[in-house]
């Protein structure tokens, strides 16, 4: 699976992403038409207008993905962190920023984020965005090399050596 096909998925499913006190014509000034050279600006001046922390999540985390989309990947982070703070529900906020992380080859943080996603259960209201956000939160989890394992520090190394 390409990158892109991936890239153009979260495009969609970040249309489907509208939280239930949404403005309309804000959160639509920022992602209805998802090129990102379009939303960026849309969603910037959304984060300036929109007051509601639900409605300012959504406009961050479309905007993240606009970035991402544009491979602007350390500002797709800060979005997309600022989204998690703002709604720590938005599962679909966690598994994206867990797919630029991998992206960037930090594979710990990615892991970190995709067990985040898949330890909160899913929004029954709108459930489709976060089972897209489970399923490829367990997807890549699985794809992802285990993580480096800790060796035992060395007698030598604890003070243990020849005492007794």
């Amino acid at each position: 699976m390409s990158n892109n096909w991936v890239k153009g998925c979260v495009a969609a499913l970040a249309l489907l992403v509208v939280g239930p006190a949404a403005n309309a014509a804000e959160v639509g000034r920022c992602d209805l038409n998802m090129v990102p050279d379009k939303a960026i600006p849309g969603c910037s001046a959304s984060i300036k207008t929109v007051r509601d922390p639900v409605d300012l999540a959504f406009a961050y985390y479309h905007r993240g993905v606009a970035y991402w989309r544009k491979d602007e990947l350390d500002r797709a982070i800060e979005d997309l962190s600022t989204a998690i703070r703002l709604q720590p529900t938005l599962i679909s906020a966690l598994t994206v920023r867990g797919l630029v992380q991998e992206e960037r080859g930090d594979q710990e943080r990615a892991r970190a984020d995709f067990n985040a996603a898949l330890a909160r259960p899913a929004n029954t209201r709108n459930y489709a965005p976060d089972q897209w956000a489970h399923q490829t939160a367990r997807e890549r989890l699985a794809k992802l090399p285990p993580p480096p394992r800790t060796a035992a520090p060395s007698p030598a190394a604890t003070g243990t050596v020849g005492s007794a």
